[in-house]
């Protein structure tokens, strides 16, 4: 009996790149401006009644804060506290309305990524304060790893996190 030659295997070049861990090719990070009137989709007169109408609320209702100290700084301003509810007369708000600049800058660890808000600058960022959400179909969806990380994919393939 005779040992025959099996003929070697060709060489092996491994797998074929699997589509769900390749990176998706992006554009260099840049912040969109507006370049078009926005669309209105409330009249003025719409606007100023939702104002007037939170006006009433932060007056009649108030908020609860939790935080003692912002308690203090706005009894200081006016606001009447009863325990965490505070009550925010429209002067005072309509004062602060006066305070903030029409723009401003989120500065990022990498200076090239800093946001302007404001303006015509457009701002997409995920937000990941909330551990909770809704969803229509499933009612309310408790903060898990993976719900939170099926909700932060979009947020990366937008190049936003």
């Amino acid at each position: 009996m005779t040992i025959q030659e099996v003929p070697a295997r060709p060489e092996r070049r491994g797998r074929r790149p699997d589509r769900a861990h390749t990176p998706i090719q992006q554009l260099p990070w840049q912040q969109p401006r507006l370049t078009i009137e926005p669309t209105r989709i409330v009249s003025d007169d719409q606007i100023e009644a939702i104002h007037l109408h939170s006006l009433k609320v932060l007056e009649d209702i108030g908020l609860d804060v939790l935080l003692p100290e912002a308690r203090e700084i706005l009894e200081e301003a006016g606001a009447i506290v009863e325990g965490e509810r505070v009550r925010l007369g429209r002067d005072i708000v309509l004062e602060a309305l006066k305070t903030p600049p029409a723009e401003f800058t989120f500065h990022a660890r990498n200076p090239a990524h800093d946001i302007t808000l404001g303006g015509n600058w457009i701002a997409f960022a995920p937000v990941g304060g909330p551990p909770n959400c809704s969803d229509a179909d499933r009612g309310r969806l408790v903060s898990r790893r993976g719900v939170s990380c099926r909700r932060a994919a979009p947020a990366r393939a937008a190049n936003l996190g």
